[in-house]
């Protein structure tokens, strides 16, 4: 047993590491390569680090675009993940509708704010059971991990939707979070 492995050994009997344990293959495990693969679905990056992703090829529905910081799926990046007219939000990775004002706007949605069409200002502008993401103008399924609940306890707050993870850590199997389910 190498020194390595035995330090990884001791901190998990004795419990007395504050930071999680990352086993190889884990997302943010620090040891993997060609002779060390990450755990299916996560891949290697240039660093050696298990990661959900480094290109958009990496991704799938309904976060296609790779966040080249935090190496996450997201709903969109740039030009990558929203279907004309929308467009990508610049504040977050959120797909919206532009505008120039409120004759821009379907009459469904609600009005232009700040160049972008809003589908609701409060809570009351969305479907019962929905929640008004006011800075994005969307309504969503979930704001906080209060909205969430059963197999989906976890809220994503770039989708807004539920998610039964949305980090390893959340994964009580010790399964690996990809794309909102643990595998």
């Amino acid at each position: 047993m190498n020194l390595r492995s035995t330090g990884l050994v001791l901190l998990v009997l004795c419990g007395c590491g504050e930071l999680p344990v990352v086993f190889p293959g884990d997302a943010g495990s620090r040891m993997c390569g060609a002779s060390n693969p990450c755990r299916t679905p996560l891949v290697c990056d240039v660093g050696g680090e298990c990661v959900e992703c480094v290109t958009d090829v990496n991704c799938a529905a309904p976060s296609p675009a790779c966040d080249p910081v935090t190496k996450r799926c997201v709903p969109c990046r740039g030009a990558v993940g929203c279907t004309a007219p929308y467009v990508c939000s610049p504040s977050a990775p959120v797909c919206v509708l532009p505008c120039l004002g409120g004759n821009d706007c379907p009459g469904f949605i609600d009005a232009c704010r700040a160049n972008v069409c809003s589908a609701c200002n409060d809570p009351e502008d969305c479907a019962e059971g929905m929640f008004c993401d006011v800075p994005h103008g969307r309504c969503v399924a979930c704001l906080a991990d209060a909205n969430c609940g059963g197999t989906t306890p976890k809220c994503n707050q770039a989708t807004g939707l539920c998610e039964a993870c949305i980090r390893n850590l959340d994964c009580v199997s010790g399964g690996t979070c990809f794309l909102g389910s643990c595998r």
